[in-house]
């Protein structure tokens, strides 16, 4: 049987802390199970891993990392007025941006349609305008103080090609466009810079939307899921004071903030095919480096809010990674208690355990080979038939073996 998905399962006791809020600065909760739990975005998570990899893969693939953010054309225009300017060429920044931002922005939005419509209304305005024209007047002259008008308008308005929209490139795509620019005063094409293959291992992994460029677009070949707690979970007010050096009079500032701690279960799941597909770098020296970096990552990724006013983060207390011929996951749909002796590692753990093997019970051709590993398993038996014990670094290589084969 096929085995084209493995998923990762792990779970972390965090200490206090609050490393993802919502809109009020409180740490994410959810209801699962008829009890609030704590929760730790996708998002969150996926950003950590893909900040953490490039970050470490810098040294093997330095022009292979990628960006998310609104400025992608300021990015291409900078990088473009260092190559001009290294090779003597003249080069027009101004210019270069409103043609960057009109490549860029064709991904998310139909500037095209947007630009006709536009000037229909323009033409029928203006039109309008021409038709009040009182009788006796100049229409050139009328008409050229209105043009004025809408010129001066236009430009306090700004470049209507623009866009807050947060983009995800490959620097790769970024440095095409950048040396597009260069080369030529002409508009760029969308499709001559963009492409569904990537050299970023990140963009091939998490994907990316174009909303008004299917075609172009990355579907994800990693999927992620949240981190909830297994438990219900409280949320603690940490009320603080900040006194002025200068000042013996008491607090210069009273606040508070939010907190709160938990053992929390998440899975992400690599479909091998998907990423084969995505990623153009399987050829290159280093790529079984890479993977191991990337898999290292996403295994160990968790959000990096509040980071220096809260505790080291721990590594997971379990890991189970196993093939699967489709992705499955485990819920902890009924709150775990907390030990006799307090925590709720432990019970966690067991009932991890015990889902993984009645999973398997069920349906065990659904499953191929596993290795289990984390805090709580490593130096210990197996509790999973069948699946071995090993390190973090066999855990990666156990995966980087899996999507090299």
């Amino acid at each position: 049987m096929s085995f084209n998905f493995l998923t990762v399962h792990s779970l972390t006791a965090l200490p206090v802390h609050n490393a993802n809020r919502d809109d009020a600065g409180q740490p994410k909760q959810l209801r699962q199970g008829g009890t609030s739990r704590g929760v730790l975005s996708s998002q969150s998570i996926k950003r950590a891993a893909r900040i953490g990899f490039e970050r470490t893969a810098a040294d093997l693939a330095p022009n292979l990392g990628s960006i998310r953010s609104r400025s992608i054309p300021q990015a291409a225009v900078d990088r473009a007025t260092t190559l001009a300017s290294n090779a003597g060429i003249p080069f027009d920044a101004e210019e270069a941006y409103l043609r960057a931002t009109k490549t860029v922005t064709q991904l998310v939005s139909n500037t095209a349609a947007k630009e006709v419509k536009a000037i229909e209304k323009a033409n029928t305005d203006r039109a309008r305008h021409l038709k009040k024209a009182p009788a006796g007047t100049d229409a050139d002259s009328y008409m050229a103080d209105y043009d004025a008008k809408v010129a001066e308008k236009a430009a306090a308005a700004g470049d209507s090609t623009t866009t807050d929209t947060v983009i995800y490139v490959s620097a790769e795509e970024v440095e095409s466009l950048a040396v597009a620019l260069v080369e030529s005063t002409d508009d760029i094409a969308t499709d001559s810079i963009f492409r569904r293959r990537t050299g970023s291992l990140a963009l091939a992994g998490f994907g990316r939307m174009t909303a008004n460029a299917p075609h172009l677009r990355v579907e994800a070949g990693i999927a992620v899921s949240p981190a909830v707690t297994t438990h219900a979970i409280t949320v603690d007010i940490d009320y603080f004071t900040a006194t002025d050096d200068r000042s013996s009079a008491g607090a210069a500032h009273l606040d508070h903030a939010f907190q709160t701690s938990g053992v929390y279960y998440r899975n992400h799941t690599y479909d091998r095919r998907q990423i084969r597909n995505n990623w153009t770098g399987w050829d290159s020296a280093d790529v079984d480096e890479l993977l191991r970096h990337f898999v290292l990552e996403n295994v160990l990724a968790l959000p990096q809010g509040r980071k220096n006013s809260s505790g080291a983060q721990p590594f997971p207390d379990v890991i189970i990674a196993e093939q699967q011929i489709a992705r499955r996951g485990y819920s902890f749909d009924q709150a775990v208690q907390p030990a006799p002796g307090g925590g709720y590692l432990t019970p966690s753990v067991d009932e991890l355990y015990r889902m993984s093997a009645a999973a398997r019970s069920f349906y065990g051709d659904a499953f191929g080979d596993t290795v289990i590993s984390g805090l709580a398993a490593v130096g210990q038996a197996s509790k999973l038939p069948g699946a071995g014990v090993v390190t973090m670094t066999g855990v990666t290589d156990f995966i980087t073996s899996w999507l090299r084969a």
